[in-house]
């Protein structure tokens, strides 16, 4: 039942991200900070909606993103 999620700056990289949004126990988000970790490709999977379907902010401050990453997020409405 977890719905908010704040990683901000614990070292969650690329592999970290993934499993996160693999993980069947954590569908219910609807929060989720990433902010200062060393996410780069890694949250390209959050452009897929059905992702983290519940999913409505994703911080993504201090990370190392893509722009084109970036911009997919804010045109979906996570970042």
């Amino acid at each position: 039942g977890l719905t908010r999620l704040n990683l901000e700056g614990c070292g969650v990289g690329d592999p970290g991200a993934r499993a996160i949004f693999d993980s069947p126990h954590l569908q219910n988000l609807v929060e989720l900070d990433f902010g200062s970790n060393d996410i780069r490709a890694g949250a390209d999977a959050l452009a897929d909606r059905s992702v983290m379907p519940r999913l409505g902010v994703c911080l993504l401050g201090n990370t190392k993103i893509p722009e084109k990453s970036a911009a997919r997020f804010r045109r979906a409405g996570l970042y």
